[in-house]
């Protein structure tokens, strides 16, 4: 009885989380991929490596310290850098998570719609035309609580600028990152929100980041103290 609370409680709060425009889709049962968005469909990279062989399990911080994996995450961070393509980036993000799912032109099938809308179901690319969150599984590190890591793109003229902001997370939840960016005069302000289930109350925790006008990376941003109360 407590963990069909306890799913409850997740399936719950994600819902509530859910963008607009997917409740939509769960509701609309016809969804498909276009052929002009899966011709610009870039695949997105996979980290792959070996894993740890002296890892006792897939929770050992062994793994996130491996060669390999820093290695294989270097090797992602080069590679999106090539998403340079202005269609690619005029594409809503939407669009291309329904192409990368599907993996070709066409309706998705109802299992796949399911999918989509599902509070489990975490998608690849968050965003909009100027900055995009990239979310990769992680194939050795937490695999059994979802592990990824995650990469902020940021597009000024012609290059992408990219910084990883999310190393070996993890969430009892399928779907658990969402991406928030404010545009102001000093550059856009973002937010990367995460949910996870602690106990039986869902929880959620936010890491913020501005543009490095210098470097044209993601850094932490300074919040204000609080004023202590006397």
């Amino acid at each position: 009885m407590t963990n069909l609370i306890r799913r409850a409680a997740a399936a719950t709060f994600v819902l509530l989380l859910l963008p607009p425009a997917l409740l939509a889709q769960r509701k609309n049962k016809t969804v498909v991929c276009k052929s002009d968005v899966f011709a610009v469909a870039k695949p997105l990279p996979q980290l792959t490596y070996q894993c740890p062989a002296n890892a006792t399990s897939d929770s050992d911080d062994i793994i996130l310290k491996s060669p390999d994996r820093l290695k294989a995450i270097d090797r992602v961070i080069q590679e999106l850098r090539s998403f340079t393509g202005s269609r690619w980036w005029d594409s809503p993000v939407t669009d291309l998570n329904v192409c990368y799912l599907h993996g070709s032109v066409g309706t998705l099938s109802a299992d796949e719609v399911d999918q989509l809308g599902s509070s489990e179901y975490q998608a690849s690319l968050l965003g909009d035309n100027r900055l995009r969150l990239v979310v990769l599984a992680d194939p050795c590190y937490q695999t059994s609580y979802n592990g990824a890591n995650a990469f902020i793109l940021y597009r000024k003229g012609q290059k992408v600028y990219v910084t990883q902001v999310l190393d070996g997370y993890y969430s009892r939840l399928g779907k658990s990152i969402f991406l928030h960016v404010l545009y102001t005069h000093a550059g856009p302000s973002i937010r990367i929100e995460t949910a996870n289930i602690s106990g039986m109350q869902p929880e959620t925790l936010n890491y913020y980041f501005v543009i490095d006008k210098v470097t044209n990376k993601a850094v932490p941003r300074k919040l204000p103290r609080r004023s202590k109360v006397i």
